[in-house]
């Protein structure tokens, strides 16, 4: 019963720091449908995906990763068009 209690505040959450850790990618969004802000800034991604599953993200910050510039322009696309009608 503990374990479906603790699925349900991760579920609620609604900032996610993941600043400096060296992570390489990033599992799970899917189950963060309340998620507003994702800051991911100074790791090692390549890539962050299924970010569809975040309609309310509101910021994101992944400055100092390794996402080319052209996977860049396609994350951007995608945040652009979150329902939430707001822009990374």
């Amino acid at each position: 019963m503990a374990s479906t209690a603790s699925t349900a505040r991760v579920r609620r959450l609604r900032a996610l720091w993941l600043e400096g850790n060296g992570f390489s990618t990033l599992e799970g969004l899917e189950t963060l449908g309340e998620l507003r802000c994702l800051y991911a800034h100074q790791n090692c991604f390549k890539a962050i995906e299924n970010l569809h599953f975040c309609p309310l993200l509101a910021s994101i910050n992944l400055c100092n990763n390794s996402i080319t510039d052209q996977d860049m322009a396609t994350l951007l696309s995608a945040v652009a068009q979150l329902p939430s009608g707001r822009k990374a």
